[in-house]
């Protein structure tokens, strides 16, 4: 039996997938999570319809003004920087939106913008800009123009009934490959289909037990909702050799913490309500059409 058969898309306000809302609710949850700031956008921006960029010089220069007085001396994460939109990131062109620098920050927040409010995407009141979880090109490839292809988990949880429904593979082959265009992202997806399948049956059980642990106490959330929790890395055989720079002394304790920076980590980088999400269809007790 489905007990959320009534539940469709137009069931919860719009609002509760703004990263305003939910992000303070779950932040010092226990789990890891990017560094983020929140800046809301002046409603001036809005009304004027800044973003769509039909005025391209006098609309440009309104972005950077706001970028370099209402963000800039605000903000306090350097370096890369992953940015988005209270609901929308514009990951699958990822290099000219939602992966930037500070120097960069005006080109892509007016990607971003542009690219949601022509999706009508949502989340136009606001501006986030998170910490951007390092990766190894050498081991991990990226797909959509600049995001790296790490194993990600969409666990499905009930915060009325405080459980875990399901979890689902956020890369699930049969849902993901068809979508793909760039023949570059199918020749990645494939290659590295194996290994990030064998990720996600290695980690998915260890993954819900840790949401399921972290949500016990966050207060201000209802109903069911996905939580996306990346892995920052392809998991090493731990039995494998620790190779030690040639100009370090291989003492145990240099070895012991080579093993474990080598693990993977796993941070809590997305939530949205269930209805909206991919694969709640897929969920236990949904009849199939």
């Amino acid at each position: 039996m489905d007990k959320y058969k009534d539940l469709h898309m137009f069931s919860r306000s719009d609002s509760l997938n703004n990263f305003s809302y939910w992000f303070p609710k779950i932040e010092n949850c226990g789990m890891l999570v990017p560094k983020s700031q929140i800046f809301p956008v002046p409603q001036q921006m809005l009304t004027d319809g800044v973003f769509y960029m039909e005025h391209a010089e006098e609309d440009m220069a309104a972005i950077k003004a706001y970028v370099e007085n209402d963000i800039l001396p605000k903000l306090q994460i350097s370096g890369l920087l992953f940015v988005k939109n209270g609901t929308f990131s514009g990951k699958f062109n990822a290099e000219q939106s939602c992966m930037a620098m500070p120097f960069d920050l005006p080109d892509h927040i007016a990607r971003v913008m542009h690219d949601a409010m022509c999706a009508e995407a949502g989340g136009e009141q606001e501006i986030v800009i998170r910490e951007r979880i390092r990766h190894d090109p050498r081991d991990i490839p990226c797909i959509y123009h600049g995001l790296p292809f790490r194993p990600e988990f969409r666990v499905f949880y009930d915060f009325d009934d405080r459980q875990v429904i399901f979890v689902a593979n956020y890369w699930d082959f049969g849902y993901v490959f068809p979508h793909l265009y760039e023949q570059t992202d199918r020749i990645i997806f494939l290659a590295m289909r194996e290994e990030q399948e064998s990720a996600f049956n290695a980690y998915k059980d260890k993954v819900a037990a840790m949401v399921a642990e972290a949500m016990q106490n966050v207060e201000g959330l209802s109903g069911p909702w996905s939580i996306d929790v990346m892995m920052d890395k392809y998991p090493v055989d731990e039995d494998a050799p620790v190779n030690v720079p040639a100009f370090l002394v291989p003492t145990d304790a240099l070895i012991a913490e080579i093993k474990e920076e080598r693990k993977p980590k796993f941070y809590l980088i997305d939530m949205a309500t269930a209805e909206r999400s991919a694969y709640w269809e897929t969920r236990p007790g949904k009849e199939r059409i």
